[in-house]
């Protein structure tokens, strides 16, 4: 019988990159024809976790993963589970429903570890964005989605939440930025000519102080230099995103 089952899932985590003297930087600009890169040239170190699976705790077929030096999260369609980083299993975070603590169809998710929270946009609560505290597994109050639901959403220093909105027709923004708890601090307007879902892949990293982004119809990454949450004195009026440069 399937309760009598012990699944044991191995993940592959990379634990560091980009950063050490060791690992080569490949400017892509510059290839004029093709270079091979072997997988210690890219990653500074990686490690295989086994998680730990109980009966309340079996993984599907499918499943997404998030992993941080603390928390390892996987999420599907059917359950999410929160693991410590060397794959302890914790508990249980939400299941797949309709009433409140659960899920339909998660689009994005990150972690603010330090923070010790988790965000996600669930397809079917397009109007916000779901926060759970990782510290109890409680749901706490959403933040407003109302600047576009999410595709994509990344974590940088102080707990700012970056987003690229999934239908650009129901965006004001082709990304903006949240504080941790919801405030809006800016973003960058979506051009008129832009009315359509993003057709291909868009892309959203942290480096070296920015936030790099390029939508999913056009060519064009920008470079952004990462916000800082106001002064709780202070109120942005949400015009203002850093210094940005186009390439």
């Amino acid at each position: 019988m399937l309760k009598d089952i012990l699944i044991s899932m191995i993940i592959w985590v990379v634990v560091g990159c980009g950063n050490g003297s060791g690992v080569k930087r490949l400017d892509t600009r510059a290839v004029e024809k093709d270079t091979v890169l072997k997988w210690s040239q890219l990653v500074g170190e990686s490690r295989l976790v086994r998680l730990e699976t109980k009966e309340e705790a079996l993984l599907n077929d499918y499943f997404r993963v998030w992993a941080g030096e603390k928390y390892i999260i996987t999420y599907g369609n059917e359950e999410m589970y929160q693991f410590a980083a060397d794959g302890t299993y914790i508990r249980k975070l939400a299941s797949y429903g309709r009433a409140p603590g659960e899920y339909q169809n998660i689009i994005a998710l990150t972690v603010d570890e330090p923070g010790e929270r988790l965000y996600f946009s669930d397809y079917g609560r397009q109007n916000s964005i779901q926060v759970i505290n990782l510290k109890n597994g409680e749901y706490e109050n959403s933040l407003p989605g109302i600047y576009g639901f999410p595709k994509k959403m990344i974590l940088a220093g102080d707990s700012v939440l970056y987003c690229i909105p999934l239908l650009l027709k129901d965006a004001a923004y082709e990304i903006y930025a949240l504080t941790s708890s919801g405030q809006f601090l800016g973003g960058i307007k979506k051009e008129t000519c832009r009315e359509e879902r993003q057709k291909n892949h868009s892309y959203l990293g942290i480096a070296g102080g920015f936030v790099h982004y390029m939508s999913g119809i056009t060519d064009i990454l920008i470079k952004n230099e990462l916000l800082r949450p106001p002064a709780a004195s202070s109120s942005p009026d949400g015009r203002a995103f850093g210094k940005t440069e186009k390439r």
